[in-house]
């Protein structure tokens, strides 16, 4: 399990440790004040659990890149919180310069990956102040809803800054990498849900970590 590992420790996560239990195999990790455990079924005479290895690399990547915190990346997972200070990883944003168009093809393929029907789906750039945000209703009524803003850094509009005027400038950038990292984090999703096994599949299980029950699309 050489890549659980190599995820771990560009986490900086500790006492990262693997158990084989009959037909499993359990996760257990700490990251700050984060004990997190997470058990994946085996197929078959496998030794290792492709779902579990996916799943780790899902959520390192997302939370170096700025993508989401570990409170988020990990919200279904958490076994204790300890009396520590929570982890602040170094993050290597590195924003991306898809279009607004690529993206939306982007978020298309991943919900149709994942069997959400995009009338239940709203994303939201804004080009004036430079944020994304996606929400969606889930078939079990519950609500996801999550926003980036920090793929760019941001600039205030002012007198003498007719850049921004009708959307342009570095805020309508910031907002188009912002959708950008948007996508990007819910094709890992996708991708995680179309690997794994049946805990890998509930949705709200997928979406802990930005679960809005009052947020309407």
């Amino acid at each position: 399990m050489q890549r659980i590992h190599r995820a771990a420790a560009r986490l900086g996560m500790t006492g990262a440790a693997l158990d084989r239990y009959e037909s499993a195999i359990h996760f257990e990790g700490r990251v700050g004040n984060l004990v997190i455990a997470r058990t994946s079924m085996l197929d078959g005479g496998s030794t290792e659990s492709p779902a579990l290895v996916v799943w780790l690399e899902d959520r390192v990547g997302n939370i170096l890149a700025g993508r989401e915190t570990i409170e988020q990346a990990f919200a279904d997972v958490v076994r204790e919180r300890t009396d520590g200070a929570p982890a602040e990883p170094r993050l290597k944003i590195n924003p991306s310069t898809d279009t607004i168009e690529r993206s939306i093809d982007v978020f298309r393929a991943a919900l149709k990956r994942m069997d959400i029907p995009e009338r239940t789906v709203k994303v939201t750039w804004d080009t004036g102040e430079g944020w994304a945000r996606f929400r969606a209703r889930l078939d079990s009524g519950a609500v996801v809803d999550k926003m980036l803003n920090n793929q760019v850094p941001l600039v205030a509009p002012g007198p003498s800054t007719t850049e921004f005027v009708a959307g342009r400038g570095r805020n309508a950038a910031a907002a188009s990498a912002n959708g950008a990292a948007l996508a990007a984090w819910l094709k890992g999703r996708a991708r995680v849900h179309a690997r794994g096994r049946a805990e890998d599949r509930v949705l709200d299980r997928a979406f802990a970590g930005y679960l809005q029950p009052t947020v309407t699309p």
